[in-house]
C-alpha cells in the first residue's frame, strides 16, 4: 500500500493508477474479510446445531452401547472359560453347551479328589451329541 503523500506528489496519471490500485486492493481485502465472517456465521448457525444433534443421539445410544457391552463381556467369559475346560479335559469344544450357558448357567460336575473342576454338565436337548 502507498503512503498518502507518495500518492499525492505523484503526477496525475499515476496517482489515477495508484489510487485505482489502492480502491482495488481494499476492495479484494473487504470480499476476503466478508467472506471470512460468513463462514463462521454459517458455522455457528448450521454446523453447531448439526454437531450438537449429533452429540445428543450419541448420547441416547449409551444405555444400548452399554447392554451390548455387558452381553459381550458376558459372552466373552463363557467362551474362555469353555476353551479353559476343553484345555484341561483334552476334549472338543461344544457349542452348543455354550449357547446354553448363555441362557442359563451349567452345573459344573467335580470328581471325587479332582481339585478342578470336570468339563461342565449340560442337559442336551436332544438324545444324539452336537459338535
Amino acid at each position: 500500500m502507498s503512503k498518502t503523500q507518495t500518492i499525492e506528489r505523484a503526477p496525475d496519471p499515476r496517482r489515477t493508477a495508484l489510487l485505482a490500485a489502492v480502491v482495488r486492493q481494499l476492495e479484494a481485502q473487504a470480499v476476503d474479510d466478508a467472506l471470512d465472517l460468513f463462514a463462521v456465521l454459517m458455522a455457528n448457525r448450521l454446523t453447531s446445531p448439526a454437531r450438537r444433534a449429533l452429540d445428543r443421539d450419541r448420547l441416547a445410544m449409551l444405555p444400548q452401547l452399554e447392554k451390548v457391552a455387558r452381553m459381550l463381556a458376558k459372552a466373552s467369559k463363557i467362551l474362555t472359560g469353555e476353551l479353559d475346560l476343553v484345555a484341561e479335559a483334552g476334549t472338543d469344544l461344544d457349542v452348543a453347551c455354550c449357547g446354553r450357558r448363555w441362557r442359563r448357567p451349567c452345573r459344573v460336575r467335580r470328581s471325587p479328589g479332582r481339585s478342578r473342576p470336570s468339563r461342565p454338565r449340560c442337559p442336551r436337548t436332544t438324545g444324539r451329541p452336537r459338535r
